[in-house]
């Protein structure tokens, strides 16, 4: 019978440290994303339901409302949001005049918009939302427009069920959707506050 040679020690260690780096490139790139993925941690994947598409919003009505709303932007800054806004609709599935009736309420197409609580932004993400979103600089108008839509898709399609689950979506949107299932469990209804943010957008959306 005749043994198998061992492989030298040193033979192990480079092959160790490469699938290390590896394993640990591959969590980087992943950080929580999985909490706006296919589904909520935990639930089984849904399919969305067609919301509409980017085609639903010419680029030129779109850039006009954007001029219209800040009219102190600079032609540059206001080309990339109209093509972000219309590229990220398009990727998800998602009403593009909804994502920019909820850009328009929460910063008037301002990228470098700034809340009292921290929001930042174009969608007024959180910092918390932004990093599972995996947006590092909030107000990069690309990185931001990319998250808020990513959110925004999520929402829709945890509510899609409900009667009302868009306005229950945008409502999620600023008061977290974990607050407005306490509040559907409770039995209670949109507050006026949520009622009159929801209208907001609503307005916008009508108006584009």
């Amino acid at each position: 019978m005749t043994s198998r040679a061992t492989p030298p020690r040193d033979w192990f260690m480079p092959r160790l440290l490469l699938l290390f780096a590896s394993l640990l490139i591959l969590t980087g790139c992943m950080p929580r994303l999985a909490s706006y993925g296919d589904s909520p941690p935990g639930e089984p994947f849904v399919e969305p339901a067609p919301r509409g598409t980017a085609e639903s919003l010419e680029r030129d009505r779109l850039l006009t409302y954007i001029k219209k709303r800040n009219p102190w932007i600079k032609a540059d800054a206001a080309n990339r949001i109209a093509d972000g806004i219309l590229r990220w609709s398009g990727q998800l599935s998602l009403d593009a005049r909804l994502v920019a009736a909820l850009i328009a309420t929460e910063s008037s197409f301002n990228p470098k918009a700034t809340s009292r609580v921290g929001a930042m932004g174009l969608g007024q993400l959180m910092p918390a939302t932004a990093k599972d979103l995996g947006v590092a600089d909030a107000y990069d108008i690309e990185q931001n427009l990319r998250g808020t839509a990513r959110y925004l898709d999520w929402l829709l399609r945890n509510w899609q069920t409900h009667p009302q689950g868009r306005e229950y979506a945008l409502a999620s949107y600023n008061w977290g959707i974990g607050h407005m299932k306490r509040q559907v469990a409770a039995g209670e209804t949109l507050t006026s506050a949520q009622q009159n943010y929801v209208r907001k957008i609503l307005t916008h959306y009508e108006n584009l």
